[in-house]
């Protein structure tokens, strides 16, 4: 932490902020503020919260003060930086602002990253359009990429996007948000989509650069643990409201879920030995997955746990026919499924619901559209998109909006609906709720626990978030560096893991 003289002085002074956004509610002309009367200061070496709920206004007080808002927004009171006055910037003024003096890192990273250019080529340009003088690039970029933990360095340099995992995603956007030692740091959700080892160790990095260089931190969040540890100062936010400066210690813990009931232990999905290869933007070969063995009941929530880049992904991907898996046999019960896309009909058994719901949908087609052709590829169905909407407790006012219309929860429980329009009998969920608040998150977790009940799913669940997991899978298998290191009842895990990379991550989560 800075000095007291040095946190005196704002970075940044908001005064009566009021956003709103004309015609927002599609159904009534009358519009509702974003953002209503606004006032905080962020001060050098100092993290400052903005803490409540998907839809509160956090990420619309980001966009303000990053000048992101659209055209129609209207902006009413102040946002200064050192005096200049943000909300009167033009767009030529702005990119002399953004990327150099306020620096930014959202929630969706592959959505942030250009994915027909290589991380180094991308950190080279930010490096390039905002210190012209520092000189070699690639040294900068390569010294970045090892403060944010991508070693070695070298390979990460030359991948592209889809090359990383979500955590590694992230990892690279805040290597280019630290490019130019901005004075000030917008962090919104940038732990969402990391596990709980990685999402400390991002947040313990950002703490060691904001101590290094003195800037200011705004850290927008619905973790209540993530804000108790690492904020200085919480500002509450709901419905556009700003509630009254706390501090961290203040917010509430959440409450522990109780656990599921007992499922059949009938083998409904089983995996032999399988193991995933892929090749490196070097073109090395490199075995995501190693010798991987898993049964799966019917009825049953299996969570699949470990750090980000560990292999989850990849063999989700590999059951899901999405990659080929290198060797070991799948069987569906009891059937031999063949790697790869090959399997016809049964492929339809299992679907997968993705950890951005965002990028998953088609930002051109409306729910009616994405739902009716989800149903087109289930031959004999006789659901139609509001029947499959009202399963995922969404009325049929959403049929003609699009994902940029939605709310994150909204937006994930259309991608669940699409998933279930083929009737599939096992759902592989991959960080399905990453990026939702932690009211949100309940409400899909209930969800998902009803359409079991009625409909007999079976989950196998990634996720990093261990809340969750022990509230909802019956049994759990940690993963690291491609090979299971232990499984058990979930419970048994957490209360007696007897592997040390478990006890690991386990004592991360409660310490936190």
């Amino acid at each position: 932490m800075g000095t007291a003289g040095q946190e005196k002085t704002p970075v940044v002074e908001i005064r009566d902020l009021t956003v709103t956004f004309p015609e927002r509610n599609a159904e009534s002309s009358t519009s509702q503020p974003a953002i209503r009367g606004l006032n905080m200061d962020l001060y050098p070496h100092r993290t400052t919260a903005l803490f409540g709920p998907s839809g509160s206004g956090k990420s619309a007080t980001a966009r303000t003060m990053l000048g992101l808002l659209p055209p129609e927004a209207r902006i009413q009171g102040s946002v200064r930086l050192d005096g200049l006055s943000l909300t009167e910037l033009g767009e030529r003024q702005w990119r002399r602002v953004r990327g150099s003096r306020i620096a930014a890192v959202f929630q969706e990273p592959h959505a942030s990253l250009n994915p027909v250019a290589s991380v180094g080529s991308q950190l080279n340009q930010v490096v390039a359009l905002h210190t012209p003088a520092e000189r070699p690039f690639r040294h900068r970029s390569m010294q970045l990429l090892e403060w944010v933990g991508l070693e070695p360095a070298q390979r990460f340099y030359r991948s592209y996007p889809h090359q990383l995992s979500g955590g590694q995603a992230q990892r690279a956007l805040v290597a280019m948000a630290l490019a130019c030692e901005p004075e000030l740091l917008i962090a919104d959700e940038v732990t969402s989509a990391l596990d709980a080892v990685t999402a400390a160790g991002i947040m313990r990095l950002l703490k060691q650069q904001q101590a290094r260089a003195g800037f200011a931190m705004l850290l927008i969040s619905h973790d209540v643990e993530m804000v108790r540890e690492f904020a200085d100062t919480v500002l509450p936010l709901e419905n556009g409201i700003p509630g009254v400066e706390t501090t961290p210690a203040s917010l509430p813990r959440e409450p522990a879920a109780a656990g599921p009931s007992a499922t059949s232990s009938v083998p409904l999905l089983r995996l032999k030995g399988m193991s995933v290869r892929h090749r490196s933007a070097s073109g090395t070969p490199v075995t995501a997955v190693r010798d991987v063995s898993l049964d799966l009941a019917q009825g049953e929530t299996l969570a699949l746990v470990g750090e980000s880049g560990c292999g989850k992904s990849s063999l989700a991907r590999a059951i899901l026919g999405l990659v080929p898996f290198h060797s070991g046999e799948l069987l569906l019960e009891g059937r031999t499924l063949p790697s790869g896309q090959a399997g016809g009909a049964e492929r339809r058994a299992l679907q997968m619901v993705f950890q951005d719901p965002y990028t998953t949908l088609n930002p051109r087609m409306t729910v009616r559209a994405t739902l009716s052709e989800a149903l087109a590829c289930a031959p004999g169905s006789a659901e139609d998109v509001t029947a499959l909407l009202a399963q995922v407790h969404l009325g049929a006012a959403l049929l003609d909006r699009y994902p940029h219309q939605l709310s994150g929860g909204e937006r994930q429980r259309v991608a669940i609906a699409r998933a279930l329009a083929v009737q599939p009998r096992i759902l592989l969920l991959d960080e399905p709720m990453s990026a939702l608040d932690s009211l949100t998150r309940r409400r899909l977790l209930q969800l998902l626990r009803e359409l079991q009940q009625q409909q007999g799913l079976t989950y196998l669940m990634i996720s990093h978030d261990l809340a969750a997991v022990r509230s909802a899978a019956h049994r759990t298998a940690v993963m690291r560096s491609g090979v299971l290191v232990e499984t058990g009842l979930t419970e048994d895990l957490f209360l007696r893991p007897k592997h040390a990379y478990t006890r690991k991550l386990m004592g991360v989560e409660s310490e936190r």
